[in-house]
């Protein structure tokens, strides 16, 4: 299920999540328009474009990066790009230093895992106030849940559509009593705000060029080319 957010500074004004899963394409910016007519801005204002650029669905993750180069490519806007389970990791409750895992379902009996721990902000940050800073203990990578869940530590907090089609190897490592409430599997727009704000604070932006989906694997219909022909 896709959505947007619009603010200004440390402030998300407005979010709107999609009318229904798989809506990218003919949303997306239609939504964009909406919300920039409704608080009165015009596309000159724009000047940062933050955008979850994966692990996820290939076309959706695929639409949002077109869209956000794109944009900057005609306003000149700067680039955040964010990684779709550190988004997802912005739903877990701060809980003391309790580490969050982030499951998304990769099929072919694989996921995609990602493990994230909240720690106090530094100075770097920019602001006295900024608050806690989200550290990434586990880059997202492709992994087989059985071996990745049963390393990962007893006080995990765990999070994602990909648990539910998992189960065996959450209950083989014993994490059943971990896993956190289904509406934490949602990623949301006002959370992909916030973490590029903070990594705008940090100066962390990304070249048009180097703004790529992250697929962790090659597409499906490139692994059938492959499988027929024996070559890239």
């Amino acid at each position: 299920m896709g959505s947007i957010a619009i603010g200004t500074a440390d402030q998300c004004l407005r979010e709107h999540t999609f009318s229904g899963p798989m809506q990218h394409a003919t949303e997306l910016l239609p939504a964009v328009e909406s919300l920039m007519d409704d608080l009165g801005f015009a596309p000159a204002d724009i000047q940062d474009v933050v955008v979850s650029i994966g692990p996820g669905s290939f076309t959706g993750v695929r639409i949002a990066v077109m869209a956000a180069r794109t944009l900057a490519q005609a306003l000149g806007c700067r680039l955040v790009g964010v990684p779709t389970t550190e988004v997802l990791a912005l739903n877990a409750p701060q809980d003391g230093n309790a580490p969050i895992g982030v499951v998304l379902d990769a099929r072919r009996g694989m996921i995609f895992a990602a493990c994230y721990q909240w720690e106090s902000a530094s100075a770097e940050v920019g602001t006295d106030d900024a608050g806690p800073v989200l550290q990434t203990l586990l880059e997202p990578t492709l992994a087989d849940p059985k071996d990745i869940l049963a390393r990962w530590p007893r006080n995990i907090q765990l999070l994602g559509e990909g648990l539910a089609y998992h189960r065996d190897a959450v209950g083989g490592a014993g994490l059943q009593s971990r896993v956190l409430a289904p509406e934490t599997a949602i990623p949301r727009a006002a959370a992909l705000y916030r973490l590029g704000r903070w990594r705008a604070d940090r100066g962390e932006f990304t070249t048009r060029e180097a703004l790529l989906p992250l697929y962790l694997r090659k597409p499906e219909a490139q692994e059938l080319w492959e499988s027929r022909h024996g070559s890239p």
